[in-house]
């Protein structure tokens, strides 16, 4: 049985911007209606320098100036609940900034695919610190879902899949920026070259591991995941990986020829994970 929280939590993640957005200003406004009323109490009320709001407009904008501070936590400390208005204003504090905190991840992931395409603009430093940091935020998801699998119940394994395919879809697209921007270490200077081409094939060995170690769990579970998104995805990471060891194989570093060669061998037995 799915607990509240959890039902709170998937309803978040499947609402739309525009809606969260919406229902976070109703909220402001349903808290600053609640501290007005409980202020025509005894001592459930707001004050202001020691003196409970007036029941008039300006008192009424004082609830709302309250509730909106309240809800971005900033707390400057000029208007102060007493009694019940204490536990409404922790209540309202959980609630916001739970959904701020989903506007900000469905924002960034509305931009996703323009900041993809935007990526190739920037230094050429920024684009290699952004494929390392991707992949390693990649490698704590998979870790994340491979401790899911053991506990993993019936109802959440549709949810769980459609976390697998996001997740493939990103691990393509950073493998895709791998591959060129390896393209572009030719103009550096050999030495250079060897440190940062070493830490980005490296990770991507990592990440292939980690791959493998996933779907390996899946398998032991017993999960139908042969779903067409999740192996073409999955398709294009081994054509990917495949071109990219192909290129730093030929190198002359010894220490990348030893990381290609593990990349390959995670690499074959992931394409008989399915």
């Amino acid at each position: 049985m799915i607990k509240p929280q959890e039902r709170f939590s998937k309803f978040l993640k499947n609402s739309k911007f525009s809606i969260l957005f919406y229902a976070y200003f109703i909220i402001i406004l349903a808290f600053g209606a609640l501290f007005f009323l409980l202020s025509s109490t005894e001592d459930h009320g707001i004050y202001r320098d020691n003196l409970k709001i007036s029941s008039d407009a300006r008192g009424f904008f004082d609830a709302l100036y309250f509730s909106f501070v309240t809800s971005t936590s900033l707390g400057y400390g000029d208007i102060k609940p007493l009694g019940l208005s204490r536990i409404f204003s922790i209540v309202e504090v959980i609630i916001s900034l739970m959904i701020f905190g989903v506007l900000l991840s469905k924002l960034l992931s509305a931009n996703q695919e323009r900041i993809l395409e935007e990526l190739y603009d920037v230094s050429f430093q920024e684009r290699y610190t952004r494929i390392v940091s991707g992949l390693y935020n990649f490698r704590a998801e998979i870790e994340i879902m491979i401790g899911k699998v053991k506990t993993l119940k019936k109802e959440e394994i549709e949810e769980f899949l459609q976390d697998v395919e996001s997740n493939l879809h990103l691990m393509s697209s950073y493998l895709a920026d791998s591959g060129k921007i390896l393209a572009e270490f030719r103009k550096t200077p050999k030495e250079e070259l060897d440190f940062k081409e070493e830490i980005i094939l490296d990770n991507i060995h990592s990440s292939i591991a980690k791959l493998e170690e996933l779907f390996s769990q899946i398998k032991d579970k017993r999960i139908n995941c042969k779903r067409k998104a999740i192996i073409n995805n999955l398709n294009m990471i081994l054509i990917l990986t495949e071109n990219i060891c192909k290129r730093c194989a030929n190198l002359e570093y010894g220490s990348i020829r030893e990381i290609t060669k593990e990349v390959e061998k995670h690499s074959g037995k992931l394409k008989t994970a399915l």
